[in-house]
Parts: structure tokens; sequence; C-alpha cells
């Protein structure tokens, strides 16, 4: 048991001491030292948890101690921050299981009571994200925070399309205002600076970031040019002075100017290079030596900085003058007082030279505009998210920081006294924000609490720099943490394991700050490669903190028979001129390497044994994606089963981008670009021989030369004439199509027309393909669902995931994922680990500047790219955008050491890193801190020679480990019986190619014995799409079903006033489910006003419907509102509305919407269905048990999402009853269900084949 060391008396940490009568609960695992310590709750805590250290397991076992503490503390009390989802859902999991175990062990009624409780109480724990922390907290102070209590949370993407629109209606109404208006002079400014997609570039990178961005255009749309070039210059002598000032006080620079003037040659020497030198900086010299202040510093530093030193930072060569010049020894002491002078000069070339220059006069002109402009756009974009009503992430944040910071502190002093204690896990990448945001919780007068906050982290690991993570922030807070444990005197208690049973610890531990550097997931020899390399790599550098220390790892993982292994693959130079040709020669190597592997050439430590590798234990980690085919291809070529997971690919898919295409052309006829990718797609399949001659046909768009290709099928080759008239007749449908259907419907329509179902499901990646399909299908549901509803909305949608790049995985295929290599980025591979680690492209150039057109620094302002009258007015750089770029190169350079450095510890028992060599690529020219990539730091921090290369391996030892690191050069290095001749396959390039040879072939050719593959082929059907509804109709009426579904015609009995009140009835239903949704989303709002918004959306031409539509809602929604249903929704811990779906079977799909889903306070979730209409009581059940097989499809999809439920409640609302009645299906129920479900389309298509 963990218990606190006596407390100094009056300590303020002794209110929380180990109680009489309180639970002692066990740990379950022995702890390290360290970890004890971290179990500490009488000081604040600053944890450095390294790679492997078992983080996770010390913050659960934390968690318990502080239960531990006091009988008084409650869950409620404990506030944990994690920094995802994820790890908040593990935690608590943890925790529970934890508790569980202490429940079961429990030997006194007390203690099985207190258990019990707190086993309960576990629902209610604070532990969330901090965005997720902020959402309660605003939810929960809806008026002092001035948000709608039912706020939206705004996706990224959703979040990014409000941002472009709030761009471009802000331009055009800037554009349509009179001269005089006051957006239209700023406008036309700054559109003679750039064109209207460049400014609408800085408009979204300042967008993106507008709580900073914001508070500089304010100020800016203030100040005149003249002022905002002063306030540059300002700029300069504030980074000069403490320069000038370290110059000073080392002593060394004025005794060299002084000497250096009083050298003189003996007579006026023209040539004389020495002299020339000497008489060109004698006078500024001189200024300077009789009046050394920093005016006259600012002024003459740089012309002696561009005078004696070179463009490279080195100092200028000091063979200059001739002897018959000079006097004796006078010429040598002036070369030696130059080549001083400009070593002390050198280092700090940039910064002495680097200052305002014309061009950023054009700037200062032109941020006046742009501010008033930006400002216009940033109120434009609150307006679009309804002034509370919807919140992005960055609101969730700043509004309750205002929460917390007003109101006389009256909240912030609420949840102090609510937490008790905090904890924040990964705090390496927290933001100064977020810290603002947790200081009131800790420190509600200003001053840290004496034992309140525990953050754990590791600086090594801050990989987040792109979503404003700052490192700096760790370092900040732990001194923050060392000066209140000082001030509070909690330094003086040492740390105890159990009671008189003192840990032995160091003043900077007591102070608070914890290593824990025991690795417990590594092999001996990756973790003392690690520490031989990172220690060279990773350290602190003067005037940069954002770098950080390094603590060597700890290898707590022995093993009797295997030691791990690194190995370095090293692709040499080739004839090859293109990069991709480099990259697959290095690809190459990996998949070889993959298949010796997986031959039996690496064992897996399993336990005390070890065991033959698996794809399961091999992950490759991608710092760029660019060239993710390559891999693929390579993979793919050896037959290596592989998954996209993770992070990366689904956009970037072609089978996704094809598609994206095709929508691109049918919401815009004039994007030729769009309409030229989906005729080269397999979609239509037409050569580049076929779009190179349907260019050259006339007219001026691509479109219209397709509309016209039947008149000139003369001027396309034979097998292109039929695919471009099939594509000018689909287009022509599908835009019409388009006009009057769902998006997914649209998307269904394309896949059928074309036969997609067929080629995409050929190949190694078929089913791959065919799963990311199904995947845009979903996401065009979700879309709609969510409330846009035009093609335009989805492709705007479609390009940003695109464009941005969102870290979006592949679509999960089916079968077990393990049972394949996994490709991912480093960033998604965070926290994770596997037995083999793969890093390859080490020579990818580091990205060292932002390519921001709008480039933002908080405490610097907006660095522009303006014209340049000097260089043919192209774009140049401003001062102030070289000087962010600067700061932006070293920290990047500064995140690539942790990005490489969390790479490499990802391994459990083997790492293989490779790369490219160039020529002449050794040894190493590069520092550690001025290298270009990881190569160069893997070249340095090894000492490779060309001698080590001709030996293929070189031995290493550290910290008693001896280990030999194999360096595999060439293809013919790995010996293998695969042969790795035959081209990587794609998903259906040999069918389209087949089918472009053979086109004027006729149909029964297709079946050629040269093709067998095709034979499988020809028998391939779209896969069946049914709605639910219509599997229950079926079931019902067989024959209804075939005259609605297979005729297409309406089904008997609904003509004339039938089917007109069978239309009415329908509507109703709709408009009904709307206003309960709504009514359940906004609860506070008038029903009345409610109502007639749906019916004015309705748009309905009948008075007299509308009228008896009104009175019927309005009665509905008064019973509604008093129902004892809708506060057992209300409850729910969490809902979700219109819930579009598709269900997977064996021989097709089923979709449909689900009308709600919600999650009960026991974390079960169960569906609801509104069912509208007369109905009598007594007919209730009848009723329900109609919708039975429905009901059943909506909870085997409820099944998928949450698997591990033991029931799945599915209740039906009768609205006219105001009643319910609920099904509980078990998963054994709804395993028959699937089966039925099956048996009743294989029935529907044996009667009717597609």
């Amino acid at each position: 048991m963990f218990l606190p060391a006596k407390l100094p008396p009056g300590s303020a940490a002794d209110a929380t001491t180990q109680t009489p009568g309180a639970t002692k609960l066990k740990r379950k695992l022995a702890l390290t030292p360290a970890q004890l310590k971290a179990l500490d709750y009488q000081r604040n805590i600053a944890v450095t948890a390294s790679a492997g250290s078992g983080k996770t397991a010390t913050l659960v076992e934390r968690y318990i101690a502080l239960l531990s503490s006091a009988t008084d503390i409650r869950i409620p009390q404990i506030l944990a921050i994690t920094f995802t989802q994820k790890a908040a859902s593990e935690m608590r999991q943890r925790v529970g299981v934890r508790l569980q175990e202490l429940l079961n062990e429990a030997a006194t009624k007390d203690a099985r009571l207190r258990l019990q409780n707190l086993c309960d109480d576990l629902i209610g724990a604070r532990i969330s994200t901090i965005h997720a922390f902020c959402a309660t907290l605003l939810r929960q102070h809806p008026i002092e925070a001035q948000v709608d209590p039912h706020f939206a949370v705004l996706e990224e993407v959703d979040a990014a399309i409000l941002r472009t629109e709030a761009v471009r209606e802000t331009l055009e109404k800037a554009a349509l205002q009179e001269d005089y208006g006051p957006l239209k002079k700023p406008l036309r400014r700054l559109l003679q600076e750039w064109n209207r997609g460049y400014l609408e570039n800085i408009l979204l990178d300042l967008l993106h970031k507008k709580r900073q961005a914001l508070a500089w255009c304010q100020r800016y749309q203030h100040m005149t040019p003249e002022q905002i070039f002063a306030s540059w210059q300002e700029i300069v002598e504030l980074r000069l002075e403490p320069l000038w000032q370290t110059l000073l006080d080392e002593g060394e620079l004025l005794p060299l100017l002084a000497d250096f003037v009083s050298l003189e040659p003996l007579h006026n020497a023209a040539k004389d290079t020495a002299a020339i030198l000497s008489a060109s900086v004698r006078i500024p010299i001189q200024t300077l030596l009789d009046n050394p202040v920093l005016e006259n510093a600012l002024q003459i530093l740089p012309l002696l900085a561009e005078t004696l030193t070179t463009a490279k930072g080195t100092p200028i060569k000091a063979k200059k003058g001739k002897k018959e010049n000079w006097a004796a020894d006078e010429l040598a002491r002036f070369r030696s007082s130059l080549q001083a002078i400009g070593a002390l000069l050198a280092p700090h070339r940039r910064e002495f030279t680097h200052r305002p220059r014309s061009i950023d006069t054009r700037a200062a002109v032109l941020l006046p505009a742009l501010g008033l402009l930006q400002v216009e756009v940033s109120a434009c974009y609150e307006r679009k998210k309804g002034s509370g009503t919807r919140l992005d992430f960055d609101d969730l944040q700043e509004r309750c920081l205002q929460l917390l910071t007003t109101e006389d502190g009256r909240i912030a002093r609420q949840l102090a006294r609510q937490y008790r204690y905090v904890m924040v896990d990964e705090f390496q990448d927290t933001d100064l924000l977020q810290w603002k945001l947790i200081q009131p919780l800790v420190a509600p007068d200003g001053k840290l609490a004496p034992d309140k906050l525990f953050i754990v982290g590791d600086p090594k690991q801050s990989i987040y720099s792109f979503r404003d993570a700052d490192v700096t922030v760790f370092e900040e807070v732990k001194q923050t943490i060392r000066a209140a444990n000082r001030e509070h005197r909690t330094c003086e208690i040492p740390f105890a394991e159990a009671e008189d049973s003192k840990l032995e610890s160091c003043m900077e531990e007591r102070l608070g700050t914890l290593v824990m550097g025991d690795n417990f997931r590594t092999l001996p020899v990756p973790v003392a490669f690690a520490n031989m390399l990172f220690e060279q790599i990773i350290h602190p550098l003067a005037g940069e903190p954002w770098q950080v220390s390094y603590d060597p790892l700890i290898s707590r993982r022995p093993h009797p028979t295997c030691q791990g292994s690194v190995e370095l693959i090293l692709a040499l130079p080739g004839n090859d001129e293109q990069e991709r040709d480099n990259i697959l020669r290095e690809a190459d190597l990996i998949a070889m390497r993959i298949r010796q592997i997986l031959s039996g050439d690496l064992s897996i430590a399993d336990g005390d044994q070890e065991r033959p590798a698996t794809t399961a234990d091999i992950a490759i980690l991608l710092r760029r994606r660019r060239f993710l085919p390559l891999y693929e291809q390579a993979l793919r070529s050896l037959q290596i089963p592989f998954q996209v997971v993770g992070g990366l690919g689904f956009y970037q898919r072609q089978e996704v981008y094809d598609l994206a295409n095709i929508l691109r052309f049918l919401d815009n006829s004039n994007d030729d670009v769009a309409l030229l990718g989906a005729l080269r797609s397999p979609y239509f399949g037409l050569s580049d021989n076929g779009i190179f001659f349907l260019s050259r046909c006339p007219g001026t768009r691509l479109a219209t030369k397709l509309e016209e290709v039947q008149a000139r099928l003369d001027s396309l080759p034979a097998p292109d004439q039929k695919a471009a008239i099939s594509a000018s007749q689909l287009l022509r449908r599908w835009r019409q199509f388009a006009d009057r259907h769902t998006l997914a419907e649209l998307l269904h329509t394309i896949l059928e027309d074309t036969g997609a179902w067929g080629f995409l499901s050929f190949g190694e990646r078929g089913e791959q393909t065919i799963a990311n399909i199904e995947k845009i299908l979903d996401l065009a549901r979700t879309f709609e669902a969510s409330g846009f509803s035009t093609l335009a909305d989805f492709v705007a949608y479609i390009n940003i995931l695109i464009s941005e790049e969102e870290k979006e995985g592949e679509a999960p295929l089916a079968e077990n994922p393990r049972d394949v290599v996994q490709i991912m980025t480093i960033h998604a591979s965070k926290g994770l680990e596997f037995p083999i680690v793969f890093v390859p492209d080490l020579d990818a150039p580091f990205n060292l500047k932002s390519g921001s057109a709008g480039l933002l620094d908080p405490n610097l302002g907006i660095g522009l790219s303006v014209q340049d009258p000097e260089a043919a007015y192209h774009r140049k750089a401003t001062f102030l955008r070289e000087l962010i770029n600067e700061d932006f190169s070293r920290k990047t350079r500064a995140e690539e050491k942790r990005l490489f450095y969390v790479a490499a510890t990802r391994a459990r028992d083997h790492l293989v890193l490779s790369g490219r060599l160039g020529e002449g690529d050794l040894p190493s020219e590069d520092s550690f801190d001025s290298a270009k990539d990881r190569l160069s730091w893997v070249k340095l921090g090894l000492e490779l020679s060309p001698e080590d290369l001709a030996r293929g391996a070189k031995t290493f030892q550290h910290g008693g480990v001896e280990f030999v690191v194999p360096l595999l050069t060439d293809l013919q290095a790995i010996d293998l019986e695969t042969s790795t001749s035959r081209p990587a396959e794609t998903s259906y390039g040999p069918v389209l190619a087949y089918f472009q040879a053979e086109s004027e072939r006729d149909s029964k050719a297709l079946l050629s014995p040269d093709l067998p593959s095709l034979k499988t082929l020809a028998r391939v059907q779209t896969p069946p799409s049914f709605a639910a509804t219509q599997l229950s109709l079926y079931e019902e009426s067989p024959a209804e079903y075939y005259q609605r579904y297979i005729l297409g015609v309406p089904a008997a009995g609904l003509a004339g006033e039938e089917n007109k009140k069978r239309r009415g009835q329908l509507l109703f239903g709709e408009l009904a489910h709307a206003a309960l949704e709504e009514i359940l989303a906004y609860p506070t709002q008038d029903r009345s006003k409610c109502v007639a918004r749906l019916l004015l959306d309705a748009n309905l031409a009948d008075e007299g419907l509308q009228s008896r539509f009104q009175t019927e809602l309005l009665n509905l929604l008064a019973v509604f509102e008093q129902s004892a249903f809708r506060r057992e929704i209300l409850a729910a811990q969490e809902a979700y509305a219109e819930q579009a779906f598709t269900l997977k079977l064996k021989n097709g799909y089923i979709h449909g919407i689900i009308d709600r889903i919600c999650r009960d306070p026991q974390e079960c979730w169960h569906l609801i269905d509104y069912k509208t209409g007369p109905l009598k009581p007594e007919q209730r059940e009848s009723e329900a048990r109609r919708y039975l097989r429905q009901l059943q499809i909506y909870a085997l999809c409820l099944q998928g999402r949450y698997p591990a439920q033991h029931s799945y409640p599915a209740t039906i609302y009768f609205t006219d009853l105001d009643d319910t009645y609920t099904f509980e299906f078990s998963p054994a129920e709804l395993q028959g269900a699937r089966v039925e479900l099956e048996g009743i389309i294989a029935e529907i298509t044996t009667r009717w084949p597609a």
C-alpha cells in the first residue's frame, strides 16, 4: 500500500493524509521506484515518461492511490485530461477493471462498501479530452458563456467549409459595394497585388488561426503604413540588443576593432585589397569605438557583417594586401584581426543583415487593407456558425477560458473546490491556451496549490505542432511546479512506499520533477541503438527553447536468447534521374527484406520463448504519404498482404479520386481537368490516344467536344468510339439525375450504370476497393443527414478532404486486420508498438519553409509575400515573413528529431531503417543541427564511411550492450527465391487493357480461354442493395413488392383519392419526424415557430392540408413535451439523430436511416423509431410486430457499431398513443436475423435476377 510520509505540521497538504478507516487499495503490479514516486499525492508532480515506461499503468495506479488517500475522496473529485478520446476510454476502462479486482479481493464489509460505491460512481468519472471537458463546462453554464446549451461541435472539415464560404461571401460582398463602400477600396488595393485565388488563401490561412490573427488584424487596420514599418524596425532592435550586449560583455569585439583601425598601409595603395577594405570600414568602426551605444551598433554592425563575412556565414578570406604596402608585421596583424572579427560576427550574420527592405514598404501599405477585410471575414464566419449554436474546436477552448476568467472568478473557484486533484496526460502536446484553461482549476488565487496538479508526458515525443502543440509549455509548467513545491515546503516531505518505509530521492525529485526512463517494451539492442543515436541528435540549444533534453532509456525487457536487432538498408544511387525510380528501388529492398523475415530470418521474443515472425508483427511507418503507392506496389509484387491503416491513404486512393472527378464535373461542366480525369478512369476507359484526338476536335471546352463526339467519331481511334459515346450519354443522364435525387442515389446510379462494382472488385485490392467505395456512400449519407444537401456542397466537402490531406484511414475490411503488414504514418503510430518496425524514406528532405500564404506568428505579426519591382514583379518574401520562416525552420528541425525518435521507439524487437544514398554522401559533411534529412543524422551518429558499406556491417557498443548493424546496400544483398521481376498488378488494369483491346469483338469473345480470369469476372453481378422497408414489404406481400420495386409502378389500390391520402400520410410522417427531432435538439424553442418553419420548408400548395398539418403537429408536440418518454430521451448520456447506415451481408447490402440512437446511463446504446398515424391502444403490439424485421435490421447496424453489448433494445414510439413498445434483441437473435435476411435476399435475387 502506498502511503504518504508524515507531513510537516501545518502543511497545506496535511488535509489529505491517509485517514483512519480509509480503504487500503492494493496495487496489482510491482512498480519501479520512479513509478512509486509518481503515485505521491502530497506535492505537485511533473513526470517525464519515456517511451515504453509504463505510463498508462502508472496513471491508473495513481488514480487508485488518490481514491485511497482519504475516505471522503470521490471519483467526481478527480479530473483527468487525456489527449484523445481513445485514451480517455482506455483509462476509464482500466480504472474500472482495477476497482472491480479490488472489490473482488476486499476482505472487510467497509472496504467492499467503499469499493462498490466507487465502482458505481465510475460512470461519472471526469476522464475526457480537453475539448470534451470544455464542451461539458459550456453546456453547464450556457448563459454565462453566451452559447446555446445544445450547441453542436463542428468537425474540422465542416468548419473548413464554413471558413471557405465566409471568405468567398465577404469578397463578393466587397466587390458588389459602391466605390465609396468601406470594403471596396481595400479589396481593390489587395487585388492589385494578388489574384483572387491567392488572396482567398491568405484570408483562409488567417481565419484558421482566427484568435491570434484577429488581434493583429484589428491592430493593423488602425495603423498607418509608416507605423507598421517602424514596428518592424523595433523588432530588429529588440532582436539585436541582447546580441550586442553579449558581444560587449564578452569583451573581445571592441579591442579587435581598435587594433584593426590602428593598422594602416604605408602609403596610398589604390589596388591593395587590404587597404581598400580598411578604408571602407574605418570611419564606421571609429564611430562605434568613440560611442559604443546600441543606436550606433544597429547601424554599423550590419555593415561590418556584410563586409567581413560571407553569405554562408563564414569569415572572408584573410589573404588580402601586399607586403610592400605595409610595415613589417602590420599586414599579418591586419589579417589576423580581420579573421578574428569575422569569426565573432559570422554566426550572427543573418541577424545583423536581416532588416526591412524596399518591398516591405509595399507590405506595410497592404496590411491595413488586409486587416480590415480579415475582420469582416471573421465576423462572417461567426455569423455562419450561428452565434453560439455551432462551435469549432478553437471556440470551445476560447469561450471556456472566457468563462473561467470572468464572472469575478466565481465559476473557476467553484471548479477548483470541486476538483481535488487534476491529472493531465500527454502534457508535451498541450499549448499555452490549454494550460491557461487548467490554471484556474489548480491555482484559483493565482498561486499553484500545494498538491493538486499532476502532469505527465515526454517532451521527446511532442510531434503535434500542426495542431498548435507547444513543447515549451511542458518546461514552463515544470518550473512552476518546482517553485510551488519549494514555496509550500512540500519538497521537505520524503517519498514513502509504505508506512515507515521511505524511498530514496534527490532534491530534484522532491521538488516534483520525476523521470520514468525504464523501458519495458523494447529488447536491449534497439534500446542501446536509440540511446546511442538520439543522445547525439536531441539536446538543448541556446536561444531555442523548443529543443529538449534527452533522458536515456533503461532496458527492462530481458530475454534469455533474443536481444533484438537494428538494420540499415541503403539504396545506392543508380542511373535513374526520377525520384520515383529511386524510391521504388528502396521500396523493393524493403519488400524483399520483409519476405526474407517471413521466411524465418528473424524471430520474435514471446515470453521466454521465440517464435517465427508473421505479417501481423510488421509495421511500416511513413513520414510522408506522397509515394505510398510505390511501397504498395513493391509489397504487392511479392504477394505480401498489407493494409493502410490509422492515418492515410483513403482520399488519395484512385478509386475515390476517380469518383470525385465525376462528381466535380457533374457540379461544374466547365471543369475540364475533372472531366479529363473521369474519361481516363475505368468508369469510361478512354485511352490517352483517344483523349488526344478528342481534344483536337473544334470547341473551347472538353465537355463541348464530348457532347458533339457522335458527329466526329471518325476522329477517334476505333476502341475509343463506343467509350466516348457512352461517356457522353451517361454524363448527360447523371446531370439530370443529380437534380432530383440524393447524393447516395446518384453515386449508386454511377456505380451501377458503369458496372463499377464488377471492375472495382477485380484484382488483389478488389475487396479493399469495394470497402472504400462503400465508405464514400456512407460519407454521402452522413453528409446529407448533417443538413447539407446539394451536390456543390458535397463536392466542396470532398475537395477539402483531398486538399487538406485529411488523416483518414482506409475503410476496414471484414477480415482480421492482424493478418497483414500495417502501413501508417509516424503520427498515427504514436502510442502503439510493433515487434518489427520499418522506417523508410530517411533521405526525404525536411520541409523547412512554411507554404502558408498568410504566415502568422503570434508575437511578430503577419508575414506576406509581395511583388518585388526589382525582380520583374515576382512575389518575394518580406522581412517579417523571412523572420517567421527562420523560426519555423528551427522549430521544424527540432520536431523532426522528436518524430524520428517516436518512429524508432515503436519497435519492440527489431528496427529496420532505410534510405537512399547519393553520390559522395559518405562521410557526411552536415552537423546534427544543420542536417537536411534524417539519413544525415544516421550517417553522423553511426559515423558511416565507404569502408563500412564495403564490409556490409558495423559493430557498436553502448551502455554495456555490443551489437552489429547490418548495412544492406543492393538487391543482391538479399537473396530470395521469389522473383521480383513480375510487375505489380493494379486493381483493374488487366481488365481495362483487355476490354480496350477487344472492344470490337462480340460478347462471346470475352469468355476466351486467353484470359481465364474474365470467366469469373463475367459472372460478377453488382451486389444488390435494398432499403430496410423493401425487405419488410417483401415479407409482408411479395406481390406488392414485385409491383412496386420490380415493375416500378404504384401498388394496387393507391389510385385517385386513396393515393392522395397515402401521400398525405407519408408527408405528415416526415414532418412529424422532423418536428420531434427539432424539439429534442432545442427543448426551449417555441413549438409554434418550429411548426411554422417546417411547413414553410415543405412548401405545401394545399392550404387545407397545411392548416390540418399545423393543428396536428402542434397537438403532437404538446403531448410529446409532457411525455415521460421525452424525459427519458433527454436523460441520455449521448444521442444521435437521423443516422444513415449501410449493412453489409454476404449477398447484398441494406441501407436506411435510424431515427435516433441513445446511450443510457448504464452505457447501453438503444435505438428509437417514430411511427405516426391513427392507432388504437389494443393495436399497439400487433402494429409493433409489423416493424419487427425493420427493427432487427436497425439493431444489426447498432451491433456493428457497438459489438460489446449484451442486448440491443429497440423502441417504437407511437405518436398517436404517446406510448412505446420495446424489443430486446440478444446477439444470438440478431445472428439468426442476419441469416434470415440473407435468405430473403437470396430468394428475391433468385426470383427476379438483376
